[in-house]
């Protein structure tokens, strides 16, 4: 907003038309920043990570110094992720992120480790469902799979 504030409103200041084109702008520039975010957190993912892989991690290897980076870079995207929550547009995100989504599909969840993530046909996933598929242990990162097959449901919270 602070470009179409000062920018695109200077460029029409001498005629009437400087607030609308500014809020007119407002809508598609939200969108294109959304957008260029989720972008960027997916390709971060890839380029760090590549594929997630079921399996145990020690602490303090390569591989976790990757995994926190990712996941203090993926927490910028958490007002993102809860405003798409539920959307098509959260499936679609799951899937460029390496997740496994059936068809109708609502997912109000949080995960992280999206390819080690299967689900079903006709799956909801309420709030704040916990999906992450990791847990830690003695110092030791392991990685499994979560699934949830055709027609379940996860209540929220879970």
């Amino acid at each position: 907003t602070i470009v179409i504030d000062f920018e695109v409103y200077d460029a029409f200041r001498d005629s009437d038309l400087g607030e609308v084109v500014s809020v007119s702008l407002i809508g598609p520039i939200y969108v294109l920043v959304t957008f260029s975010m989720l972008a960027v957190i997916c390709g971060l993912k890839w380029a760090l990570i590549g594929r997630w892989t079921a399996g145990d991690r020690p602490y303090y290897t390569w591989f976790h110094f990757r995994w926190a980076a990712l996941m203090v870079a993926f927490s910028s995207l958490d007002d993102l992720v809860q405003a798409i929550a539920g959307t098509g547009l959260s499936v679609i995100f799951m899937r460029l992120m390496g997740a496994k989504v059936g068809n109708q599909v609502c997912f109000f969840g949080h995960g992280f480790e999206y390819d080690l993530l299967h689900i079903g046909d006709n799956v909801c996933i309420g709030p704040d469902c916990d999906v992450t598929a990791h847990t830690v242990e003695n110092m030791v990162m392991k990685l499994e799979q979560v699934r949830f097959e055709q027609g379940s449901s996860c209540m929220g919270g879970s």
